[in-house]
């Protein structure tokens, strides 16, 4: 057995179980975050083969053992109910199988021979087949991996390209085929081919793990920008509810003083100056009329803050909610939804005119079933941003967009739906979250 057989049986053995551990990863959560195991099982499993193969025993010995340490490491390592398990790894076997029964087809109608003489025969036929069947295998199973993901959820540009440069390489290895048929060729110029055709191989492989580690790259930006995003809002709500305490701290610390003043108004019978004097006074802790009081003190620190902020650019505001107590949502989620979205309806009543209408805020937080219920309409000016059927934000700065992206993450963490509607001057955005308890609940007033 020359180098090139030696390479290019080792090459398409490591390529067709790294496909198959990959699909099967896709299918199943792990019991433990270290790579080290699956390292280990396709280690393993790769080495059997090549002990199979070079020592030519039958491939029901090779199919069968590689499928009990499949089993093996599913069971040990990996989430999920024994049947399922067993209906995964049969499903990628078949799916193996089926890709090589359809690349030796496809090899023997180019070829114009048999399939048997294809498979007996250790030729570059052979080794042709052996190729373009991994490279099937490798497209087959990274769809099959990825079936669960929404095409809009991908960036366009980088699939385009990756469905691109694969179909080129499958260009060229149908161009390679065509090209060994010439009987003009000699044993060198064979080889030539043959490991022009490995590259094409090698050069997929490395395709669909480069797009891998890329997609995995900006997972984590998105992540580490919307882990920014949640400091920055953060901060601003410590800032907007301190300014709010202050503010309510210098009242109280001037009341004294204030009941000296209105006394003396009152003494000297100026009834309209002593109304003036408590109108004046009541506008500041009116700001604080509409709060939130559900018990849970972060929520209602954030959602009482912005609309105190509202009320101080006269932005009128409603409030209903009724909140449980016992329930599986944490807080700083729940805060991050209220937040974006409150703050996105204050910077849309911000850039509403006078000729635009009244503005206005409405909070409503219910029950509705097992579900939690969080709906927030406000007023806007009729400017829309939508791209692909999505609303995107007119805010610019280094944050642009990443409250909306941060607070569809979360709503689908809880396996939650979130739904946006516009119409007649008023934006509503309603989240829809699952509850695995609801049995305290406490109705707050409307204040």
């Amino acid at each position: 057995m020359g180098i090139d057989w030696i390479a290019i049986e080792s090459l398409a053995v490591a390529v067709e179980v790294f496909a198959i551990v990959y699909f099967l990863n896709s299918r199943y959560d792990s019991r433990i975050a270290s790579p080290w195991p699956q390292f280990a099982t396709w280690t393993v499993m790769v080495g059997w083969g090549l002990l199979a193969t070079f020592c030519k025993w039958p491939s029901s010995v090779y199919d069968t053992a590689n499928f009990g340490l499949l089993l093996i490491y599913l069971l040990i390592f990996k989430k999920g109910r024994f049947l399922s398990k067993i209906f995964g790894v049969v499903l990628a076997y078949g799916v193996a199988t089926a890709t090589t029964l359809i690349g030796a087809g496809l090899a023997t109608a180019i070829i114009g021979s048999s399939f048997k003489s294809i498979v007996e025969t250790q030729g570059t036929a052979r080794l042709l087949a052996i190729i373009s069947i991994k490279m099937l295998q490798i497209v087959t199973f990274y769809i099959l991996a990825k079936k669960h993901l929404s095409f809009r959820s991908l960036k366009k540009r980088p699939v385009w390209m990756l469905c691109s440069i694969a179909m080129l390489d499958f260009f060229c290895i149908f161009l390679i085929w065509f090209h060994a048929q010439s009987p003009n060729l000699n044993t060198q110029q064979q080889h030539v081919l043959t490991w022009i055709a490995t590259g094409l191989l090698i050069h997929l492989f490395a395709l669909f793990v480069m797009y891998e580690l890329f997609v995995k790259e900006e997972k984590e930006n998105t992540n580490l920008s919307a882990k920014l995003q949640r400091v920055d809002l953060e901060s601003k709500f410590y800032q907007e509810i301190d300014a709010m305490y202050k503010d309510m701290r210098t009242w109280r610390h001037d009341y004294r003083n204030n009941l000296i003043g209105l006394r003396a108004r009152v003494e000297n019978v100026e009834t309209d100056e002593a109304l003036k004097y408590i109108d004046n006074i009541l506008g500041e802790p009116a700001k604080n009329l509409s709060t939130l009081q559900t018990g849970n003190l972060v929520l209602d620190a954030v959602v009482s803050s912005k609309l105190w902020l509202a009320q101080s650019r006269n932005i009128e505001v409603s409030i209903q909610a009724v909140y449980p107590k016992d329930n599986n949502i944490k807080d700083h989620d729940l805060c991050s939804i209220a937040g974006n979205l409150l703050d996105n309806a204050l910077e849309a009543c911000g850039r509403m005119t006078e000729s635009d209408g009244k503005k206005f805020i409405e909070f409503i937080l219910l029950l509705k079933g097992k579900n939690l219920t969080l709906s927030i309409r406000n007023s806007f000016n009729g400017e829309i941003n939508e791209k692909n059927g999505k609303y995107v934000s007119l805010k610019q700065g280094r944050f642009h967009g990443i409250g909306l992206a941060h607070v569809e993450s979360i709503v689908k963490k809880y396996q939650g739906h979130i739904e946006r509607v516009h119409g007649n001057g008023v934006f509503e955005t309603c989240v829809l979250l699952p509850l695995l308890s609801t049995r305290e609940e406490k109705s707050v007033p409307i204040k």
